[in-house]
C-alpha cells in the first residue's frame, strides 16, 4: 500500500481537502506546509489537476510553483556539466601530455583525439640530421640543433651518409676573403684559414718581410723549450734531390709557441733561408715531443726573400700530418714532398703548426753551437711581449745557430718566378 500524504489548503474554505501522492511522498521544496520534491513537480501538477475540486487560487498557486521549479532547473549549475574532453597532445618538442583540445592548440601542439592516451608514446619524434661549420654531423631534435647553431635537415633525416655540405673558412685571394672549401680555396690559389674561420676586416693582413726593429716588453709564457742534448733517429719520408740543411743534426734544445702565440694565419711560424733558384721537391724538419702530440697538422710554407725576412707566399701545403714525432732526447726527420715549387735566389722555407689555443704538440730542435751559422725566424703575434712580425727566434729563445728546417731541392725550368702579393699563393695541396 502506498504512503499518503495530507494536503490542507486554506484557500479551499473550511473544507478539509484530503489528497493521496500516487508518486510517493515527495520532499524537498515546502508551499505552505506540503513538502514537495524537486524532482517531482510532474506528479504535483498531475495530483492537483486531476482532481475533481479545484479553485481558482489552487491553479494559480498551481502554475507559481511550476513557475519555480523551472527557474531552479535553469539555474546555473542545477545540473552539473560533465567534464571537459582530454586526450593525447603530441608537443612540437616531441613530449606527450593529456590535455584539452584548446590547451594543445595553444602550445602548437597536435590533439590526437578524446580519451587518447600517452601510453604508448603515439607520437612521431622529430630527430634529424643537424649539420655544423666544420661538416659534422649529429642527430638531433630541431630546437636542440638551432641552440648549437646547426643547420636541421629536417624530420627523419641521417647522418650516414654525411649529408652535410663542406666546411668552409676564411680564403685570402689576392688580398680579398672569401669564405670557401679548402679546397676550393687550393683550386683558386688562396691561402685557407681553416674550418669555420670568418672573414673579418685584417684576415688577409698576413706578416710581410721584417717585424718591429726594436724588441719591446718582456718574454711572456706563450713560447716552451727544451733542454739537454738529443739524437737523430730515422727519417720520415723518402726525399729527392739534394739535400739543403744548415743545421749539423746535433740537438742541444727545441723551441715551440703554444697557446696565445698561435694565430692565423702563420703566426708562430718557424723559417730558416737557403740560396740558390732551384725547385723544392722536399721539405724537411727535425722534431721531438713531450707526449703532447694529438694529430696536431701543419701548414708547410715557401717563401720569397723580403728584406732579410719571409716575404710573399710562393707556395703553401696545408693541413700535413708529420707523421709520429720522436719523443725528447730523440729527435725525428720528417720529409714532406712538394711538386712544382721553383724559388728564386734566396727563399725562406718553414711551417706553422695548426694548433690555435693549445699546448705545444711537437718542438723545433735547434742548434745551439754547431758552426754553421742559420738565419732562424719566427713569426710572433702582436701583444705577447715581443716585437710583432718576422723576428729571429733568438729574441724569445736566446742565441742558437740554426733550426732544423731544410729542404731537397734539384734543377727548376729557367721560368722567372713572378712577384705577387702574399695571398697570391701560387699552390695549394690539401
Amino acid at each position: 500500500m502506498q504512503p499518503s500524504v495530507e494536503s490542507r489548503f486554506p484557500w479551499a474554505g473550511s473544507q478539509r481537502s484530503n489528497r493521496s501522492f500516487p508518486m510517493g511522498a515527495p520532499s524537498g521544496l515546502r508551499v505552505r506546509g506540503v513538502r514537495i520534491a524537486r524532482s517531482a513537480p510532474i506528479a504535483l501538477f498531475a495530483s492537483i489537476t486531476l482532481s475533481p475540486r479545484i479553485t481558482l487560487l489552487a491553479s494559480i498557486t498551481l502554475f507559481a510553483v511550476m513557475a519555480l521549479f523551472a527557474a531552479i532547473a535553469l539555474t546555473p549549475g542545477w545540473a552539473e556539466a560533465g567534464p571537459a574532453a582530454v586526450g593525447a597532445c603530441c608537443k612540437p618538442d616531441g613530449s606527450c601530455v593529456v590535455t584539452t583540445p584548446s590547451e594543445c592548440q595553444a602550445v602548437g601542439g597536435d590533439y590526437l583525439g578524446d580519451d587518447t592516451t600517452c601510453d604508448p608514446f603515439p607520437c612521431d619524434i622529430p630527430f634529424g640530421a643537424c649539420c655544423f661549420a666544420d661538416a659534422s654531423c649529429v642527430v638531433r631534435m630541431e630546437p636542440e640543433c638551432d641552440a648549437a647553431s646547426g643547420l636541421f635537415l629536417g624530420d627523419g633525416t641521417d647522418c650516414s651518409p654525411n649529408p652535410c655540405p663542406p666546411a668552409v673558412g676564411a680564403c685570402c685571394i689576392d688580398g680579398n676573403c672569401l669564405l670557401l672549401p679548402r679546397s676550393d680555396c687550393g683550386q683558386a690559389s688562396g691561402l685557407y684559414f681553416g674550418d669555420g674561420v670568418p672573414c673579418e676586416s685584417n684576415t688577409c693582413d698576413a706578416p710581410y718581410g721584417c717585424g718591429d726593429p726594436v724588441p719591446r716588453g718582456v718574454r711572456g709564457d706563450e713560447d716552451a723549450m727544451l733542454e739537454g742534448e738529443a739524437i737523430l733517429t730515422g727519417v720520415r719520408g723518402d726525399g729527392c734531390g739534394t739535400l739543403l740543411f744548415t743545421a749539423d743534426g746535433t740537438y742541444e734544445n727545441g723551441i715551440a709557441w703554444s697557446y696565445g702565440g698561435i694565430r692565423s694565419p702563420f703566426y708562430g711560424a718557424f723559417a730558416e733561408c737557403y740560396t740558390g733558384a732551384a725547385e723544392v721537391c722536399t721539405a724537411v724538419f727535425d722534431f721531438t715531443q713531450i707526449g703532447l702530440q694529438f694529430d696536431t697538422r701543419m701548414d708547410v710554407y715557401l717563401w720569397d726573400d723580403a728584406g732579410g725576412c719571409p716575404g710573399n707566399v710562393l707556395c703553401l701545403m696545408a693541413g700535413v700530418d708529420p707523421g709520429p714525432i720522436a719523443f725528447w732526447p730523440t729527435v725525428s726527420r720528417h720529409e714532406i714532398e712538394l711538386a712544382g715549387c721553383c724559388v728564386p735566389e734566396t727563399w725562406w722555407i718553414g711551417y706553422w703548426r695548426d694548433e690555435i689555443g693549445g699546448a705545444a704538440g711537437w718542438f723545433s730542435a735547434i742548434d745551439v753551437d754547431g758552426a754553421a751559422n742559420g738565419c732562424a725566424k719566427t713569426c710572433i703575434a702582436p701583444g705577447i711581449g715581443y716585437p710583432a712580425g718576422w723576428q729571429d727566434a733568438s729574441i724569445v729563445w736566446g742565441p742558437m745557430s740554426a733550426i732544423g728546417i731544410g729542404a731537397r731541392v734539384r734543377p727548376c725550368d729557367p721560368v722567372a718566378v713572378e712577384q705577387k702579393s702574399w695571398g697570391g699563393v701560387k699552390a695549394l695541396y690539401r
